[in-house]
């Protein structure tokens, strides 16, 4: 796993270049929390973020927006067009705060070659701070929020070919 460590005036962030499973993440997380906490003499957290984000291949034969995507998209009078792609942030609430989506094609010449496809999860503003083990709980909550969603979203032979890469 490939880290990087950044701290700030009333933040650390943890970031992995290569995802290497949720179980290691934790781990490695834990660990740097516990740290940044000894460290700055920190008990309490005002914000947990979790974010995924990935660049997802259109090739072979997943090339149109349906093929990879289960989204549904309705628009009244579509004239029975295909979408070519879809652009934009979804929100959703969750009891801990919220999940969002964000998805942008990059298009080159006549054809869509990926997706960058963010997940995010962030817990409330102002929600009541959160203690070392209540941190680390949410963050695996959050990882199942994000999963269900990334798996939601995607088509599930879309999923198996991402898998073979």
């Amino acid at each position: 796993m490939t880290d990087r460590i950044e701290v700030g005036m009333n933040y650390f962030r943890l970031a992995s270049v290569r995802y290497p499973g949720f179980r290691k993440f934790a781990d490695v997380f834990t660990k740097t929390l516990d740290t940044f906490s000894q460290c700055y003499g920190v008990k309490t957290f005002l914000l947990l973020s979790l974010s995924y984000q990935n660049s997802l291949p259109f090739e072979a034969n997943f090339n149109k927006f349906s093929d990879c995507f289960a989204l549904k998209i309705m628009v009244p009078n579509e004239a029975n067009s295909e979408l070519f792609a879809g652009q934009g942030v979804i929100v959703y609430e969750k009891t801990e705060g919220f999940v969002t989506i964000q998805l942008e094609p990059k298009i080159e010449g006549p054809a869509i070659s990926s997706y960058l496809m963010n997940l995010f999860f962030t817990t409330r503003p102002n929600m009541p701070s959160l203690d070392r083990k209540s941190v680390v709980d949410l963050a695996g909550a959050a990882h199942g929020y994000l999963r269900q969603f990334f798996v939601g979203i995607l088509r599930e032979q879309y999923i198996d070919y991402l898998r073979t890469r």
